[in-house]
């Protein structure tokens, strides 16, 4: 189980159902499995699964619904490339807490009151991050000086509270893809990041028509807008 590649887990009350995929060089097996395992157990199995490169975590209630998610530091995962969490973090993860190798990491209702952003910006390799439904739910976000240096692709989707957004120079200079979605209080796109010469594609889903029409006008002549409803 140590070779495991990758694992998907949903925690809903009391219960575990794990599915695991391993992959050998010519067959890949799926297996699912449900157990009764405390946090404190899971957290110490998945910390011993060394060639782990993808983990899925999801907490939900009785009712199906995202609740609390307990997670243990992922710094000794080395191989670990893509994090999927959905559910309320208790508290923040500090950035030396993540794998070293995270490429794509995804936040669903998080429920972060703190800014993520100074803490994920300092991940090297990182080159997708998705804050999805109530990842954050503070007012305010600010990406720091020479921040994300690998980032290509940002998605912020339904940061509903979100309304004041700044970054400082340097800050995701290899940016390629913006996605906003839903994110109506937001009143404007850093003007660093509109200036970056990387970004290519703007992406506004359900944004109020002022904020689409004041990007169109800020943003560099090579970025395409898409807008949608």
């Amino acid at each position: 189980m140590t070779n495991l590649r990758k694992l998907d887990l949903t925690r809903q009350s009391s219960t575990t159902v794990i599915t695991t995929i391993s992959t050998t060089a010519t067959t890949t097996t799926t297996t699912t499995t449900s157990h009764s395992s405390s946090y404190e157990e899971i957290g110490l199995w998945i910390s011993s699964l060394s060639s782990l490169r993808s983990l899925r975590l999801r907490s939900k209630d009785k009712m199906g619904r995202p609740s609390e998610l307990i997670v243990k530091p992922f710094s000794g995962l080395e191989h670990l490339s893509q994090l999927y969490l959905l559910g309320s973090l208790h508290k923040s993860i500090d950035w030396y807490q993540m794998p070293p190798a995270l490429k794509v990491l995804t936040l669903s209702v998080s429920q972060l009151d703190k800014d993520p952003m100074p803490t994920l910006s300092q991940l090297p390799s990182l080159i997708v991050l998705r804050l999805l439904a109530s990842s954050y739910v503070g007012e305010e976000m600010c990406c720091p000086e020479n921040g994300f240096p690998a980032l290509q692709v940002l998605k912020l989707w339904k940061l509903e509270k979100l309304r004041v957004w700044t970054a400082c120079g340097g800050s995701m200079q290899n940016l390629h893809t913006l996605d906003i979605r839903c994110c109506r209080e937001l009143q404007e796109v850093p003007m660093t990041l509109l200036q970056i010469q990387t970004l290519e594609n703007l992406i506004l889903t359900n944004m109020p028509k002022s904020f689409v029409s004041g990007t169109r006008k800020r943003k560099k002549k090579h970025t395409k807008i898409v807008e949608n409803e």
